[in-house]
């Protein structure tokens, strides 16, 4: 079954027939593709994975995120880094398939309507989603943190992320991003509607995400 869904000029196609089974990856053709200086965004294609391979996959992916985008944005010229950070993008698409949440939720109407990066737009919404499911996923990211040699497990690792989008001039806001007039009520309808939202460990409500997008405005 195919499933069609339009929220905001954004277009998205949903079915089970089309997810691949490959993907042809080769970090010499990723040019010009990942911005400036070779830091914004990979693919998101990648064949499915068990539910308990998806865990390790993630932090390995992490890993090399953590060690060679700096090395990408630094010189896109850099293949090493970039073909790292290829292996990494797949390994985050095969991780997500056990669900996403309020990032994407939240990215995914801003970019339809504000016409932003999608990439830079997540960025700019984890530090706040980060403490917002802090109740359910600290434990998580305690473990995370030591295997990323990140130390202060998750208040250490949310410093690590303010500083590394820092490092790359990520913007704080979306206000700084370029987001202008947004309507938040409308917004924050598009979010609850997103299928992202379910993947959440904490519930979305329209009070909280309303809350989410005044924090990052």
């Amino acid at each position: 079954m195919l499933r069609v869904i339009h929220e905001g000029g954004q277009l998205r196609h949903l079915g089970p027939d089309l997810v691949g089974h490959g993907a042809p990856l080769g970090a010499g053709g990723l040019g010009g593709v990942l911005g400036e200086g070779g830091g914004d965004e990979g693919r998101d294609d990648a064949p499915p994975a068990l539910p308990g391979m998806r865990q390790g996959i993630a932090l390995e992916g992490m890993r090399l995120v953590v060690d060679y985008l700096p090395r990408a944005y630094a010189d896109g010229t850099d293949l090493e880094a970039r073909g790292h950070m290829m292996s990494a993008a797949a390994m985050g698409a095969t991780a997500f398939q056990k669900g996403l949440g309020a990032i994407h939720a939240l990215s995914h109407p801003i970019g339809a309507v504000h016409h932003t990066h999608h990439g830079t737009t997540n960025a700019v919404c984890m530090p706040a989603v980060l403490q917002f499911n802090k109740s359910a996923i600290a434990g998580r990211f305690d473990k995370a943190a030591g295997y990323l040699g990140i130390s202060g497990g998750f208040d250490g690792f949310c410093a690590f992320v303010d500083e590394f989008n820092a490092s790359m001039n990520i913007p704080k806001t979306l206000t700084e991003l370029g987001v202008k007039d947004p309507n938040i009520e409308e917004l924050t309808a598009a979010a609850l509607r997103d299928p992202s939202t379910g993947g959440n460990p904490i519930e979305m409500t329209a009070e909280n995400t309303r809350a989410l997008f005044e924090e990052i405005m």
